[in-house]
Formats: C-alpha cells, structure tokens, sequence
C-alpha cells in the first residue's frame, strides 16, 4: 500500500566526446587510404574487398556509436558485438585461406545467397508485408548486379558449421568471445540478464522486498561501451595493416 520507489544505479558519463570525434576522423582517413588502395591498386582483389569492406562496416557502427551518442544505450551494446564478430570473422578468413580455395568469393556468396533466400520468401508469399523496412526490390537490384542469382549458393553448412566461440578459440580470440561478445549477445538477444540490468528495476521501498518494476521514464543508463569499442575498432585496423600496410602516419592515433 506504499508507493514505490525504483532504485536506479547512477552511471556517471566519463567518456570524452571531443576525443571521440577526433578518433572518427582518425578511422575516416584510414578508410580513405584503404579505399584508395582497392580503387587503383587491388579493383579485383576479393581479398582486400572483403577485408577492407567488414573494416568499413566497423566503421560505420562505431560512427553510429559517436554521432548518436549510443555508447550508454542498449544500441551500444549491439555495436560491440557486431565490432567483436567481425574482428574475429576477418581473422578467421585469413586462417582458412590456405586450406578453403575460393574463400572470399564463398563468404560473398554466403551473404548473398542469404539475401536470395529472403527474396524467395517475399516474392512466394501473397502475404509478405508491403510496408516493411525490408527493400525487396533494392535487394533484387543487388543479386542481379552481381552474379546470376540462379547459381547463389544458398548452402549455409560452411560458414555456419563452426559456432562464432570456435572461430574465436581457432583464431586465437577466446578472450574477445567470453568477456564480450556473449555479454552483449544477452542484449542483442533479449534476454533476462539484459533486460534486468537495462529496464527491470529493483524497488528500493524496505517494505517491498523482492519487487521490480520497469524503468518506463529511461533513468538507467548502462556503463559505456567506448573504451571497448575503440579497443575493437584499433585491433581491426592492426590486423588488416599486417597484409596491406598503411603509411606510417595512420599506423596508430595520437
């Protein structure tokens, strides 16, 4: 019969945004440089498309990061996952070029191939949604740009045969999947770890022992994801300067 009273863990903002927008400006000129490279000197390159391609996608999810002020959301969490599996997929591309032939070209296909399949869905259904945010006609576009979408692999035994915590461990990055990638999947996921740390909220009422509600007013803030972010986005941009090097300048961010 008492009201309530949420208990909401204060999160003190640390991050130094200034620092931040300079560290995007750094990675806009390493990304410059590597589109320079594929441009003139490796336009067929399957290698260096991919690898520079999986780097830009980091990019743009750490820019999403900075300019929407994502790094205490939940947001911020999925890019940190995102940052952490397509560290460890370059990595593991790389390990299995030797023993898999025509790698770069079967990843491609792979995505795809998932792509056709999700096309398939749309045009074989007279109840596919007509408003969704899915851009079936964009996607058809892409298929048939790149190959016959008639020979697509749509096999998903290869590179889903190995769970992303067994490329971790074969490439050497166990730690990158036990203290991150699996915390952040619990957010990317839905699942209750997340959504009590996020939105369930203990009451802090003595007289309401074990109750929760949920944080409908946005006041619990989660810890900053930007320190492991920037830590992801650097390791990446190490790991590709190892086959195509950068000038000495963009080696490292001052």
């Amino acid at each position: 019969m008492t009201e309530c009273k949420l208990f909401i863990v204060e999160i003190k903002d640390n991050d130094d945004h200034d620092m931040m927008n300079r560290y995007k400006e750094y990675v806009h000129k390493v990304m410059q440089y590597y589109e320079g490279v594929l441009r003139v000197f490796h336009p067929i390159n399957k290698k260096a498309e991919v690898l520079f391609s999986i780097l830009m996608y980091s990019f743009k999810r750490i820019k999403e990061l900075i300019e929407h002020d994502l790094s205490h959301e939940i947001s911020g969490r999925s890019i940190a996952r995102s940052l952490t599996e397509n560290l460890i997929m370059m990595k593991y591309l790389v390990f299995e070029e030797s023993t898999h032939a025509n790698i770069w070209e079967d990843f491609m296909s792979y995505g795809l191939g998932q792509f056709k399949l999700i096309s398939s869905r749309y045009s074989e259904s007279a109840s596919s949604p007509k408003d969704s945010h899915v851009p079936i006609n964009y996607i058809d576009a892409i298929l048939s740009s790149e190959t016959n979408d008639a020979f697509l692999n749509m096999d998903t035994r290869y590179f889903n045969q190995k769970k992303i915590r067994d490329k971790a461990i074969q490439v050497g990055e166990k730690e990158l999947y036990d203290f991150y990638y699996d915390y952040d999947s619990q957010f990317e996921h839905g699942l209750w770890g997340a959504i009590r740390e996020s939105v369930s909220v203990v009451c802090d009422n003595s007289s309401h022992r074990f109750h929760h509600s949920i944080d409908v007013e946005d006041k619990q803030k989660l810890t900053s994801v930007w320190k492991d972010c920037e830590m992801l986005m650097n390791k990446s941009i190490a790991f590709v300067h190892t086959m195509f090097s950068l000038p000495s300048e963009l080696t490292k961010y001052e």
